[in-house]
């Protein structure tokens, strides 16, 4: 399996995060899910196991990389559609899907506003997209042209702007990070020690930083975010 779409890569961080969030999902068997950027499609294959109807995405079909990979899981019983395409017009009809997931993938989109509409108009209403692990720019990180990305206030602009509702999960891998201290391979490692340090021994920091503190840290520090935005009934 690519490191790149591994519960290996980034020291279990994208792992910490998936499992968060699926729990957020709150899946009972049934919803109609779409995932975008699916990579291997290890994720849709979790939610086809929990019994949801699912389409997997992606511009690479090759095995190991791409959609091709799901074979394994489907020879293993699990069943959901492959279908070849990123995020531009999207080949389905308006209010196809209760969920959009999408992990470590938008920040790759061409064009946001034109992905975030897309997305909107394949949920139905009351559906939900799910951004995990999504990369992010913030004053101290400055954008690179072989990382690509956008700014918390992009994401947030075009997913309202496309009729969807935001709000923000604290990422579950930095509150593991933080409970451990593991803070040592951290582009700002001593700052990190010193928050760490006031999460676990200052009373009413960790409480004051899970409702407050997503925002800043994502705009100072560009760390990937967390999300849930749902299509509210008109």
């Amino acid at each position: 399996m690519d490191v790149e779409t591994s519960f290996e890569s980034k020291r279990g961080d994208k792992a910490v995060n998936f499992f968060d969030m699926l729990f957020r999902m709150d899946l009972k068997g049934g919803e109609r899910v779409l995932e975008l950027a699916a990579g291997t499609c290890w994720a849709t294959n979790i939610f086809a196991q929990i019994g949801c109807y699912c389409v997997a995405c992606d511009v690479i079909r090759r095995k190991f990389y791409g959609l091709s990979s799901a074979d394994v899981y489907i020879d293993n019983g699990a069943y959901f559609e492959r279908v070849l395409c990123g995020f531009g017009e999207l080949p389905f009809v308006d209010n196809s899907f209760d969920i959009v997931f999408i992990q470590s993938g938008l920040q790759y989109a061409p064009d946001l506003a034109a992905a975030t509409r897309e997305i909107a108009r394949v949920l139905k209403e009351g559906g939900k997209l799910v951004l995990v692990y999504t990369g992010t720019y913030g004053l101290l990180k400055r954008r690179d042209p072989s990382e690509p990305g956008f700014t918390l206030r992009e994401y947030l602009r075009h997913i309202k702007l496309a009729g969807l509702r935001p709000k923000l999960i604290f990422p579950a891998f930095i509150i593991r990070r933080l409970e451990e201290r593991d803070t040592d391979d951290t582009r700002f490692p001593r700052l990190a020690r010193a928050i760490a340090l006031a999460w676990n021994k200052i009373p009413g920091f960790k409480a004051l930083s899970l409702k407050l503190g997503t925002y800043p840290m994502t705009l100072l520090f560009g760390a990937p975010i967390n999300l849930i935005a749902l299509k509210e009934t008109p």
